[in-house]
């Protein structure tokens, strides 16, 4: 367990969370103040935003690195404990060691979520990464060994090997008591089902087989194809592979077996299918020709008069003027903290963008789309809390992931390479060559009960900080018929 993160003589897990002082850094449920039994995720998620909230209203404070610090550890622990199995380990691991006999001593408790203190999940992570790397290497020999080998008839059958597909029905049997299921009831410990042959018992010679034809495999779909046609693709490979359709990770994120998902609502999913239509270059011409400076979300927009928005719009295109500066392909802004966002002229609804850019050390950007905010830039060696796990994020999701899968980022003042793709409300973002986020909702900071609009402009956020952009195209993803 590692030492407790102090300045001095200042210990700010009892000066500002009220932990009783001590030598060691507390364990999850010390820092968020519950029981090392508790389970229940309301709770577990009401705790871990007091602790959340009260640490970010200390970043003004003599020691914002020490708040920057535990708001990383708060981060950790909600990861660790709200996974259920990631807390049962954490639990296990926190009783049978040191750790939680002081805290019995002290008068501590610990709780339970799905976090943890920095240093302290290493043990348990790797603990539930060899499990799952013990079940996948299996699922993958059992695939192989299924598809690959010459299997032929079993010894003593006097037959010449059969070159066929097989399918193992003991499986079956098991599942439905030793019945194969459609099957008259006679019941099978393991039974071949070989294409051209008579079906041989593996297990019981006298046990009665069942004949059977071994299903091919699912043809390989190939674009074009229409609604129908994709969903029938995403469900027969997960039944023929014996797998789920789509699954969920400990952050919420969907991932999805096959590479399509089928709409129910063009509000909520991805379309079947799309056009791609040609590359538009939006930094071709002059500046004005295709930007314009931002007045706000549209939520913001629709309260404003038509008169007031033409004078609105005519002081941020007059501030574009003098802070945004088109040469030589490359857009800069000169860092002037009472910049505007800049917004493209046109909307778009479903569309892929390619840029590259750069920033400055403790630099700050996004890319609005559709009017609202955003896919994250920014340093990752930054003080703020997320920057360390780089850019690409959805930073404004509460409900949904906002945060990149890998950090991609190259140095302060390289450029990165960033490509999104907006299919309906769901979002992908790959940075310089790397997925970080992959067909996740982003949700409508104007109004989280609402999806995403369905169209609106593309913006390149300004902060206090110098920052450039070049190599801006776009081009719209035209849904086909169905």
């Amino acid at each position: 367990m590692q030492r407790r993160t102090t300045v001095g003589n200042f210990d700010p897990y009892h000066k500002w969370l009220g932990l009783p002082p001590g030598k060691w850094m507390p364990n999850h449920f010390e820092l968020l103040g519950l029981s090392i039994d508790e389970e229940e995720p309301s709770v577990i998620e009401l705790a871990i935003k007091r602790q959340r909230d009260f640490m970010k209203g200390m970043r003004g404070g003599k020691f914002p690195e020490l708040v920057n610090q535990i708001l990383i550890q708060i981060q950790d622990a909600e990861i660790t404990l709200l996974e259920p199995d990631s807390r049962r380990l954490y639990v296990r691991e926190i009783k049978g060691g040191k750790g939680y006999k002081k805290s019995k001593r002290n008068g501590l408790s610990g709780s339970s979520r799905r976090g943890g203190t920095v240093g302290e999940s290493s043990g348990i992570t790797r603990e539930f990464a060899g499990v799952m790397g013990i079940i996948l290497a299996g699922f993958v020999i059992m695939a192989v060994v299924s598809f690959m080998l010459p299997w032929g008839n079993p010894p003593g059958t006097g037959s010449d090997p059969v070159e066929a597909g097989l399918e193992i029905a003991g499986a079956d049997a098991i599942a439905n008591d030793g019945k194969v299921p459609g099957g008259a009831g006679d019941e099978v410990i393991g039974v071949l089902k070989v294409a051209g042959a008579d079906s041989v018992s593996v297990a019981d010679a006298d046990q009665t087989a069942v004949s059977a034809v071994a299903p091919e495999s699912p043809p390989i779909a190939i674009a074009p194809f229409d609604a129908v046609q994709a969903k029938t693709h995403q469900t027969t490979w997960p039944d023929h592979l014996g797998v789920p359709v789509e699954t969920t990770n400990s952050i919420g994120a969907v991932s999805s077996t096959s590479p399509l998902s089928i709409p129910d609502s063009p509000a909520t999913n991805p379309i079947a299918a799309v056009d791609e239509a040609p590359w538009v270059d939006l930094l071709a011409g002059s500046l004005e020709n295709q930007w314009r400076g931002s007045i706000g979300t549209p939520k913001e927009q629709a309260g404003m008069s038509s008169s007031l928005r033409r004078v609105a719009q005519k002081q941020a295109d007059s501030m574009v003027r003098q802070h945004w500066r088109l040469s030589g392909g490359v857009l800069s802004y000169d860092g002037h903290p009472k910049g505007p966002n800049l917004s493209t002229t046109r909307e778009f609804r479903n569309f892929e963008l390619s840029l590259e850019w750069k920033i400055a050390k403790g630099g700050d950007s996004g890319i609005y789309l559709r009017g609202l905010p955003q896919v994250q830039i920014w340093d990752p060696n930054s003080n703020k809390e997320l920057a360390l796990q780089g850019s690409g994020g959805l930073y404004n999701n509460q409900t949904h992931s906002n945060v990149p899968t890998v950090r991609a980022d190259r140095p302060v003042g390289q450029w990165n390479n960033m490509s999104i793709r907006l299919i309906d409300d769901k979002a992908s973002v790959e940075l310089n060559g790397r997925q970080v986020v992959d067909s996740i909702v982003m949700e409508n900071f104007d109004d989280r009960s609402q999806p995403l609009y369905p169209e609106g402009p593309i913006e390149l956020q300004k902060h206090s900080g110098p920052l450039s952009f070049r190599n801006i195209r776009v081009r719209e993803l035209v849904s086909r018929e169905r």
